[in-house]
């Protein structure tokens, strides 16, 4: 299933494909799960700017930014929606928007802890997924596990072969991010994980087209 990663800040660049295939060299066992390419619709949202697509080219000049709402009623029941969120306050006004749309696939997402702990304690159902790219990985695991957390996202140049072992001891998937070359995105799935969040899946795609993955 594709899906959006929805976040109000801009995401950070890929980086070199060499590096992050050295950091998954060596294989982990883990389960086979289904896999997931995660691409990346990201934008700084500042007020009701338009204009939100001129700097990748000028034939996109004009494009708006959609709200979360607009996103939902396009995709909701479609796509796994992936929703980065940074603010407490914002992340109530999801939660109440996210009781109209029931059937909507999503994941709630943050690098701030305290925050996933304050929505857990709002919704003891809601799917959550910690962030993680800088510090203590031993402690984010276990973060995630004491929120019953559906999964976690490493940054692609920090994933390690005991990261992986532990999240898989614990039952948490891992969506690695950001990866946009295949060599990297190779070396990743055979190394266990889950998903990728991708600016590329149109290059991605080949990869789990291959025979390898298909089987």
């Amino acid at each position: 299933m594709a899906t959006l990663k929805w976040r109000t800040a801009g995401d950070t660049g890929p980086v070199n494909g060499k590096e992050e295939e050295k950091n998954v060299k060596e294989s982990v066992k883990a389960p086979q799960k289904r896999l997931s390419l995660r691409a990346n619709f990201s934008w700084t949202f500042a007020g009701n700017v338009v204009n939100a697509g001129s700097w990748f080219a000028k034939e996109f000049a004009g494009e708006s930014i959609p709200c979360l709402k607009e996103v939902l009623n396009t995709f909701g029941g479609q796509l796994r929606l992936n929703l980065e969120l940074k603010d407490f306050r914002a992340g109530m006004a999801v939660l109440e928007l996210l009781a109209q749309y029931p059937s909507a696939e999503i994941v709630v997402s943050s690098f701030n802890y305290d925050l996933l702990r304050r929505l857990r304690f709002a919704d003891g159902h809601l799917p959550l997924a910690v962030l993680f790219e800088s510090g203590n990985w031993r402690h984010a695991v276990k973060t995630a596990r004491d929120l019953s957390a559906c999964a976690f996202h490493p940054a692609v140049n920090l994933v390690t072969r005991p990261m992986l072992a532990a999240c898989t001891l614990a039952g948490l998937p891992v969506f690695v991010w950001t990866v946009d070359h295949a060599c990297a995105a190779r070396s990743l799935v055979r190394a266990g994980v889950s998903g990728l969040f991708t600016n590329d899946p149109a290059t991605l795609s080949t990869v789990f087209q291959s025979p390898e993955f298909l089987t």
